[in-house]
């Protein structure tokens, strides 16, 4: 009897290469607005399907050598490949933050990683004839050759990911910017934070295991390794499941039920009267899903409207009237008595520290030194629109 091409752990990544495939497939169907943010997603996805090939490649008895003999190089490319899934994770969900629409040249410092990676790989290895590349590679003497630091290249390798996945877990715990300027709900948002931080064990997984492997010569990394897979296939089955994860379409059809298509004059006032006559700014928890759903508007037409008249986005425009309602009570003699903090609190800040830091942002001083500074004086608390522009 034959034996078999694949083992059941192969399998795991055969499975995981086809459901990271069927997560672009369905990325590719999206309708959404903002394309930029669709083309980074898709080479996320795109990028998972080849870090999990690339695995199946490396470590499968019936695939390694013969996939190496045909094609070296691509090994060189392909166990680099962990150096963009990071970055691309980060830009896809700063792109679907933003909604900008722009390519900037920064972003390409995303890229020297992997450059300096194939570089690198090209030099200690694949410079060499066929045999010595599979000596040194395949074979993992690359670890036993004096001044390559290879294992501190594939350690790197492995902690970059996880540095990317930390800071976006980071950047959209402390920031509304999805649901703000992309008209996304906090559901979707918490769903992103889910994902991210699904990616972060992942990938803080295979680090370890990394490092295990490299102080411990028995079968338990081997073991990590397994685990590590079928970690990999839960986490792409789960977000393949979630449908709504990556598609923008649907959150921008449940707010376009509400108003179909409300003239750019009618959005404009009525922002002016949320903020002026009902000063909604002053609720803390305000944040353009529930400004919306209060002014029963279009999310996405309220952004627009807002960008393109007060030349800011949603989240500058409403501080601006909160810090201007600070303003007013630092100056007001009945307003001594009242802390920083409590005069934040009342002008519709949720945290003293980015109370002081907008204000000082927009006034160029403290609060307190604002306070020191001004005569008393009560002015109430109505102003301009033009002042938020």
């Amino acid at each position: 009897m034959k034996s078999l091409l694949f083992n059941i752990h192969d399998l795991i990544l055969i499975l995981s290469i086809s459901a990271f495939c069927l997560i672009a497939i369905r990325q590719l169907a999206d309708n959404s607005d903002n394309k930029p943010a669709r083309r980074l997603w898709l080479g996320f996805w795109t990028l998972n399907v080849l870090a999990c090939g690339y695995t199946l490649l490396f470590w499968s008895d019936a695939l390694r050598r013969p996939a190496f003999d045909a094609a070296p190089y691509v090994f060189c490319v392909l166990g680099t490949t962990s150096l963009l899934t990071g970055p691309a994770l980060l830009l896809s969900l700063l792109q679907s933050s933003t909604n900008a629409g722009r390519f900037l040249w920064r972003h390409l410092a995303h890229l020297l990683p992997f450059a300096v990676s194939i570089s690198y790989l090209y030099i200690v290895c694949f410079r060499f004839d066929s045999d010595t590349q599979r000596f040194l590679f395949l074979e993992l003497h690359l670890y036993q050759q004096a001044h390559t630091y290879y294992f501190t290249f594939v350690s790197l390798t492995k902690l970059l990911p996880v540095i990317y996945a930390l800071a976006a877990v980071i950047w959209l715990s402390n920031n509304n910017t999805l649901s703000e300027k992309a008209g996304y709900s906090a559901t979707r948002q918490q769903r992103y934070v889910r994902l991210c931080a699904g990616f972060l064990f992942l990938w803080s997984w295979g680090a370890v295991t990394h490092f295990i492997g490299r102080h411990f010569t028995s079968n338990f990394p081997d073991l990590m390794g397994i685990v590590g897979n079928y970690l990999t296939l839960f986490l792409a089955l789960t977000i393949l499941l979630d449908k709504d994860l990556c598609s923008g379409a649907n959150a921008t059809k449940a707010t376009n039920i509400k108003n179909p298509d409300p003239g750019k004059s009618t959005i404009k006032t009525a922002i002016e009267k949320a903020v002026l006559t009902d000063q909604i700014y002053l609720n803390p928890q305000l944040n353009l899903e529930r400004f919306a759903e209060y002014t029963k508007l279009n999310s996405r037409d309220i952004s627009a409207v807002i960008n393109q008249e007060f030349e800011k986005n949603f989240h500058e425009f409403i501080n601006t009237y909160r810090v201007e309602a600070a303003k007013i009570k630092l100056r007001d003699d009945t307003c001594k008595h009242q802390s920083i903090s409590e005069i934040g609190a009342a002008s519709g800040f949720n945290s003293t520290a980015t109370f002081n830091r907008l204000f000082k942002k927009l006034v160029q001083v403290t609060p307190s030194d604002y306070r020191k500074s001004n005569e008393k004086t009560d002015r109430g608390c109505t102003f301009n629109i033009s002042s938020a522009k």
